[in-house]
């Protein structure tokens, strides 16, 4: 009995290893077994962007004493929250921040009214921010707020306007049981014209024919009750040829976002927000001589920059006024999101550490306008502004004038005159300079009346004089131009594209301010920094003056044929062109491998896609139609709309003048892929045949700059990795990069996704660890902010593993653990034989 004991023991120490043989297979890959499935997320139709939203969040909802009725409620953090799962950065802002100055244009986008009214003490720095170019997106009852400060029509400001209550009734509230899609719009992407959205519910209410009285061409009638023509429930105003930023009303207290409405709110905070090409800041935070508006705080006398301020937000800018923060001097992150500065005689001196702040930002790209004022009274004031450029070449003179209300026109060759014969200025002190400083504009007997100054990436000008571009002043003689050249010019001192943009006269014509044509709508949009000139010699003065990576020759109407052959010189020493004219030399065209078959006019020519798979017609802009039309025709039935190209070898048709690519060329690329040679005018699709809501003239210019200007992102091959079973610190990093801006990244494993998200530039790695032996591809691919992408695979190779033993064998080696289960089996089996036999044995 006893041996058989000791054999039970033995099964019991070996059969064990039977069962365990199995995991010494190799099993299938389990990593990430637990993670659900992402879907890949690719960035929309246009250039992707973190838009700020500041939504007012005010809990006490009595009405402020401008009210003569209505209802504030205190919904926005039901907004607040929505916005927040829909990708926009949202600040909540009480009145207390307001007014501490928190909301301006440069910092937040789109301010939003969910259904309240601003409190009495805030109306004026509400208005502020719109009066900069801030978007403001308002519901239900912010519209009283809007219509008594003048916002919607500027000269009925002080009428409340409340239906039923007010003398002047153009809005109050109704039971609304279906609207009406009053117009295919940016603001409402998701529907069409006459769509029908069921709504019951009370809602405001505004007299439609009242816009068409007062400023039509600015106001879209979003929504319209259905069957009631005449009252609408939500509109869209742009104000952008008069001032301030953009306006939407919508329906809705926000006590719930209704499901129709989603999309509406999202396509008009996209459509509300600035694409400003310089943020611009007037110093408040000294108590300058001048301020903007009646209302102003810590300024001597208020209103004398509005209409400044008016044209700034007209030529895309906005124009924000800089307080200071109580107790504390200024700081580099109060201008870090300006590019340009505007001091005028400050009355309180400005310490070292903020004068070494403002020359740190000039420095590094900042645009400073310094004005000061004659010599006298004066004379701290311009002491003041001296000691800010203090040592740099350039100052104000304490003790020389020149005479009062004087027309200069003795102008330095430089292209912040362009379009200017003549300046009016009224007394004040001239400019001492030194190299490298240099004079700007002279009286006429060599005394500087303004002089300028680089430093740095930056730029510097100074004027003794506080009035020039005062509301007095500012639309005599050319000052008015002065105002946004030398806007355009401050803020381009980091600027690597080069813009001409000319225009004719026809108020149709999509270039007519070319500071918001398609060309500039484009690369703000881009974000690209760039100096904008409209005459040739302006252009051809500038193309000399910097580097530049990139030149857009728009040229719609007058004669640069003659500077033409410097941009072959230009592209041939490896810059990036893109060239549209209606006259375009012989010698450039040879150069670019096309030559002209026929110019065509009468009206713009119909350009059809032949590769419509390009980037150029599909990134950012997934231009929706295989042609472009327009029937604009601002030459009066004259003139050339467009060259028709044949092309050499060493050019790339992508659209031409016929539907297959067997006629004339309409669209080249060449140079090595460093030009586009444009044969019609571009600018003139003012047009939306894609029906995108969008003109196809800005999706086309924005398509092919961000083409041309960027690289494409780019992830490097990281090398491949191998590691045995239990093995740990095993990980996949990645060092992408993308030059417009790194945008969402998705990590596949073997085709699978398991990992997307935001990517917000720096290195991508991935855990690899735990996983049993087998080959795995792991793919990164990123896209940048213009939805080009670039991939990589990196192959993981996990061995098995294999358990080590102690036990030696002749040699030193350790034994086969396969053979010790056959030994271990076959004793077994021996043993069990040898039980048996005994037990026979005893029977017998």
């Amino acid at each position: 009995m006893t041996q058989i004991k000791h054999v039970l023991v033995l099964l019991l120490l070996v059969l064990p290893m039977f069962a365990l043989a199995p995991s010494l297979v190799a099993g299938p890959n389990e990593a990430f077994t637990n993670r659900a499935e992402i879907e890949t997320s690719i960035p929309a139709q246009f250039v992707e962007e973190n838009l700020r939203v500041a939504v007012y969040a005010e809990t006490n909802t009595t009405l402020p004493s401008y009210a003569s009725g209505g209802v504030s409620t205190a919904n926005h953090a039901n907004l607040f929250q929505f916005l927040g799962t829909n990708g926009f950065t949202v600040t909540l802002l009480s009145t207390q921040d307001i007014l501490d100055h928190k909301l301006m244009a440069a910092r937040f986008d789109v301010f939003i009214l969910p259904n309240n009214l601003p409190k009495d003490e805030i109306v004026n720095q509400v208005k502020d921010y719109w009066l900069a170019g801030g978007g403001i997106l308002s519901f239900d009852s912010g519209l009283g707020y809007l219509y008594y400060h003048g916002m919607i029509v500027a000269g009925e400001t002080g009428d409340y306007a409340l239906l039923n209550v007010d003398v002047t009734e153009h809005w109050g509230f109704d039971y609304v049981e279906n609207i009406t899609v009053g117009a295919r719009h940016s603001t409402a992407k998701s529907y069409q014209a006459n769509d029908i959205i069921v709504a019951q519910e009370n809602i405001t209410v505004h007299d439609r024919g009242h816009f068409s009285d007062a400023n039509v061409e600015d106001f879209v009638p979003l929504l319209i009750e259905q069957g009631n023509p005449g009252t609408s429930v939500g509109f869209a105003l742009d104000n952008s040829a008069r001032q301030g930023g953009r306006i939407v009303q919508l329906p809705g207290n926000c006590s719930e976002i209704p499901v129709w409405e989603r999309p509406i709110i999202t396509d008009a905070i996209n459509w509300l927000a600035p694409r400003p090409k310089a943020k611009v800041a007037i110093d408040f935070t000294h108590a300058p001589y001048y301020g903007v508006d009646s209302w102003d705080d810590n300024v001597s006398y208020a209103s004398r920059y509005y209409t400044w301020r008016n044209f700034a937000v007209n030529h895309s800018n906005t124009f924000d006024k800089l307080y200071p923060v109580y107790g504390e001097l200024l700081t580099a992150d109060d201008i870090s999101e300006f590019d340009v500065l505007i001091i005028n005689m400050p009355t309180v001196n400005y310490t070292a550490s903020e004068i070494s702040v403002i020359r740190t930002w000039v420095q590094n790209g900042g645009g400073l306008y310094l004005m000061g004022e004659s010599y006298g009274g004066y004379t701290a004031y311009d002491q003041r502004l001296n000691a800010i450029v203090d040592g740099l070449g350039i100052s104000i003179n304490t003790t020389m004038t020149y005479p009062g209300a004087s027309v200069f026109t003795d102008f330095a060759p430089h292209p912040l005159f362009e379009e200017i014969s003549s300046i009016r200025v009224p007394v004040g002190s001239t400019i001492d300079i030194l190299p490298p400083a240099y004079p700007l504009m002279e009286d006429g007997t060599g005394d500087i009346v303004m002089g300028g100054l680089d430093v740095g990436d930056g730029r510097i000008v100074m004027v003794g004089d506080v009035n020039h571009f005062d509301y007095t002043y500012i639309e005599l003689e050319d000052n008015s131009i002065l105002s946004t050249n030398l806007l355009n010019w401050l803020s381009s001192g980091t600027a690597e594209v080069l813009v001409y943009a000319d225009y004719g006269y026809d108020v149709r014509d999509p270039n007519r301010n070319p500071s918001q044509g398609p060309v500039a709508l484009a690369l703000n949009e881009l974000g690209i920094p760039y100096y904008l000139t409209t005459q040739a010699y302006s252009f051809n003065l500038s193309l000399f003056s910097q580097d530049w990576n990139m030149v857009i020759l728009d040229n719609i109407y007058s004669g640069t044929s003659s500077y033409q052959h410097h941009l072959m010189d230009y592209v041939n020493s490896g810059g990036k062109l893109i060239m549209n004219t209606w006259s375009m030399n012989a010698g450039i065209m040879d150069y670019f491998g096309i030559d002209s078959i026929d110019y065509l006019g009468t009206s713009p020519w119909t350009l059809y896609l032949w590769d419509e798979t390009h980037p150029i017609f599909s990134l950012p802009v997934d231009y929706g139609a295989d042609n472009v039309s327009s029937s604009l025709d601002v030459y009066g039935g004259g003139g050339t709309y467009a060259i028709n190209f044949t092309i050499f070898d060493n050019a790339t048709a992508l659209a031409g003048f016929s539907p297959t690519d067997d006629g004339g060329a309409g669209i080249i690329l060449s140079a090595e892929g460093r030009a586009i040679m444009n044969g019609p005018l571009l600018s003139l699709y003012g047009e939306d045949t894609d029906d995108s809501t969008y003109m196809d003239a800005y999706e086309l210019w924005l398509n092919e700059i961000g083409f041309l200007y960027y690289d494409r992102p780019m992830v490097n091959h990281p090398d491949d990795v191998t590691y045995t079973e239990t093995e740990t610190g095993n990980e996949i990093t990645w060092m992408p990069v993308a030059d417009a801006g790194p945008w969402e990244y998705v990590v596949r494993e073997n085709g699978s996704i398991i990992d997307s998200g935001h990517w917000s530039g720096g290195s991508i790695t991935i855990d690899v660890d735990g996983v049993n032996a087998s080959i795995t591809d792991y793919q990164l691919t990123v896209f940048d902010r213009l939805g080009y992408s670039d991939s990589d695979i990196v192959v993981l190779n996990v061995t098995a593993y294999v358990a080590p033993t102690t036990t030696p064998t002749g040699s030193g080696e350790p034994i086969d653990p396969t053979l010790l289960l056959i030994i271990g089996g076959a004793i077994a089996g021996i043993v069990i034989l040898l039980i048996v036999v005994m037990q026979l044995k005893k029977k017998k």
